[in-house]
C-alpha cells in the first residue's frame, strides 16, 4: 500500500462512535471532498443545508473539523468557510 492509502485508512479507522448518525453522514461527505463548504457537503451527502450547517458546527465544537480557508463559493459567488477534517492527511487539502 502506498503511504497515501495507509494514512487515509488510518484516518478513516478513527473512532467515530461518539458522534451522531447525522454527524457521521456530514463527516464522511466532508472526508470525500474536503476542503468543502456546507453547500458542497449538503450536495455530497444528500442532506439539506439546514441539516448540514448545525451538524458541521457541532463537529467543529467537538474538534473533529477545522476551517481550511475562506473562499468564494463557485456556485453562489458568496464567501464561505471551507472545512476539512482535523486529523486529515495532507492530501485532504491544506491551505498552508
Amino acid at each position: 500500500k502506498s503511504m497515501r492509502q495507509t494514512s487515509i485508512l488510518a484516518y478513516r479507522s478513527l473512532d467515530k462512535s461518539k458522534i451522531s448518525e447525522r454527524q457521521k453522514q456530514v463527516m464522511y461527505a466532508l472526508e470525500e471532498i474536503a476542503p468543502a463548504n456546507n453547500r458542497m457537503v449538503s450536495t455530497q451527502s444528500d442532506l439539506p443545508i439546514n441539516v448540514v450547517t448545525p451538524r458541521m458546527n457541532e463537529l467543529v465544537q467537538k474538534g473533529l473539523v477545522v476551517e481550511a480557508y475562506r473562499g468564494t463559493d463557485s456556485v453562489t459567488g458568496r464567501t464561505s468557510i471551507f472545512w476539512k477534517p482535523k486529523n486529515a492527511p495532507k492530501e485532504f487539502g491544506d491551505a498552508y
